[in-house]
């Protein structure tokens, strides 16, 4: 019996650490897309890298606040909060690039505070949500381990390694292999995945609390 119980935690370990190592391939691909994306429509000298670079980046932060607020009102549901967070994001994915076209043919020749606004605007919701999913995750797991500082780094370390290896793949291969529109198809069923394995582990673990 202590046994099994000791494999059964393994093997929820394993799976949420893949799932967030999946989320971190997804996260970094719409990064590396939306960024050449936007470039082609605002231009690729600093000043709209930095512009843009910058937008992410603040949009992670914020999701990253909220993210943690959230896991503190609702204990109860992360699972199903994160496999919604994902879905969310899968779903912008889909129409991304047809918004960014959209906005960039009705802003074309505006200022730098113009430019600025406008690519905070466009990136502010999916880079809000993914900033979110750390906190939920590290919240979920803290139940079944107290120590914080262990649990973060882990899942920060996994999230990275997601990123990197995703990064790797997409210069070297799935640009190539799917081009623009292929890979952000790539990257929505990453995300399906991810929401699709969170939701498999909260079923589980409604079971296995029913008896």
């Amino acid at each position: 019996m202590k046994d099994f119980f000791k494999s059964n935690i393994i093997n929820r370990q394993f799976s949420i650490y893949f799932i967030f190592f999946v989320s971190g391939c997804a996260a970094i691909l719409y990064q590396l897309i939306w960024q050449r994306y936007l470039f082609t429509i605002f231009g690729s000298n600093i000043e709209s890298t930095t512009i843009i670079v910058s937008a992410f980046m603040f949009g992670l932060g914020v999701g990253s606040l909220l993210g943690g607020k959230v896991s503190k009102i609702n204990t109860q549901n992360l699972l199903l909060i994160f496999a919604f967070v994902e879905f969310m994001i899968g779903l912008f994915g889909i129409f991304s690039l047809q918004i960014f076209d959209f906005v960039g043919k009705i802003t074309m020749g505006l200022g730098f505070m113009e430019t600025s606004f406008i690519s905070l605007g466009l990136v502010i919701i999916p880079t809000v949500l993914m900033g979110s999913t750390l906190p939920l995750l590290v919240q979920y797991y803290i139940h079944s381990n107290n120590n914080v500082g262990e649990t973060l780094g882990k899942f920060y370390f996994v999230n990275t390694l997601g990123s990197a290896i995703g990064a790797l793949l997409a210069t070297e291969y799935i640009f190539k292999l799917f081009h623009m529109d292929g890979t952000v198809y790539f990257s929505v069923a990453l995300n399906c995945i991810a929401a699709i394995g969170v939701l498999l582990m909260h079923s589980k673990k409604n079971r296995n609390e029913s008896k």
